[in-house]
């Protein structure tokens, strides 16, 4: 639960995808439900989550998730946040396109707070 407001300065909201460019991605995924640029969860909480940078040419979104892959959507990398985190991921990690950070659910809005951690094993 998130017990201090400020917690929420370091963080930004997740912008949503509009559907239309959710039509080539369906089926690229295999598990799990997509949540499009965030998810209502019963409880606010904290996880990490991963970020991958589409390796592929054209204009994919990237895939969220967090270990359990109970939570899982995509962020496009036009958005201020989703801009953000790719040019963060490609900085350090451009040959595996791939970062981990801290999110966070409130009141049914996802956030991530755009601070690269280390690589997480999982």
């Amino acid at each position: 639960m998130l017990t201090n407001p400020r917690d929420l300065r370091e963080y930004k909201e997740v912008d949503k995808i509009p559907m239309s460019m959710l039509q080539s991605i369906f089926s690229l995924h295999q598990k799990g439900e997509v949540y499009v640029g965030g998810r209502d969860a019963p409880l606010d909480h904290h996880f990490i989550i991963k970020v991958q940078v589409p390796m592929s040419q054209g204009n994919f979104p990237m895939l969220c998730y967090n270990k359990e892959r109970n939570v899982q959507y995509l962020i496009s990398d036009e958005t201020e946040l989703g801009a953000q985190l790719k040019s963060l991921i490609l900085e350090r990690c451009p040959r595996l396109p791939k970062g981990y950070f801290h999110s966070m659910v409130k009141d049914g809005v996802h956030y991530i707070k755009p601070c690269l951690l280390p690589k997480q094993n999982w």
